[in-house]
């Protein structure tokens, strides 16, 4: 019967450690942010206003670097584009957490893969999987999933998800 209660137990240390209480809510309030991003975003993220570019947040009420004819109703600002900057954060967050969830996907699945058959095989076959293994981890992940990146022009999110995906799974 005790072992049915360990998944509350867990829960009951997480609510008391304010830090994993902390780290829960800011990690539920991006998936909600990139969830609702449509209609949490101020305005379009890709819209150009050339007018207002570098234009200062709303909270930085300093005259310098407001232009007269701007009125300052942007939260976080405006890029060199004259894009508004708290728009391309809502809306980035939708990427980072899909490239975040395919690699972390790719990865579990090649190394869980390769760890089982190397376990139960064992022998030869365990030895040269840890040998792709060992040459996987000796190079620099991110900049060999740049180098693989670079030779395909036309690298999309899902190259690059993959790519990582493939580099990362030694750790795994």
């Amino acid at each position: 019967m005790a072992g049915n209660l360990a998944p509350f137990a867990l829960l009951g240390r997480l609510y008391r450690d304010p830090s994993a209480v902390f780290g829960l809510l800011l990690a539920a309030f991006i998936l909600l942010c990139a969830a609702f991003a449509p209609m949490l975003s101020p305005a379009d993220p890709n819209h150009v206003d050339r007018t207002r570019m570098n234009e200062a947040p709303r909270w930085l009420n300093v005259k310098r670097y407001r232009k007269a004819a701007a009125p300052a109703d942007t939260m976080l600002g405006r890029d060199v584009r004259g894009r508004d900057v708290l728009s391309r954060v809502i809306y980035g967050a939708r990427t980072s957490l899909l490239v975040g969830v395919l690699v972390v996907t790719i990865a579990a699945s090649i190394g869980v893969t390769l760890g089982c058959i190397a376990g139960y095989a064992g022998g030869a076959l365990d030895a040269a999987i840890m040998r792709a293994v060992d040459i996987l981890l000796a190079f620099p992940f991110l900049i060999l999933a740049l180098a693989v990146v670079s030779i395909f022009p036309q690298a999309t999110l899902w190259h690059i998800a993959f790519v990582l995906g493939f580099t990362y799974w030694p750790g795994i």
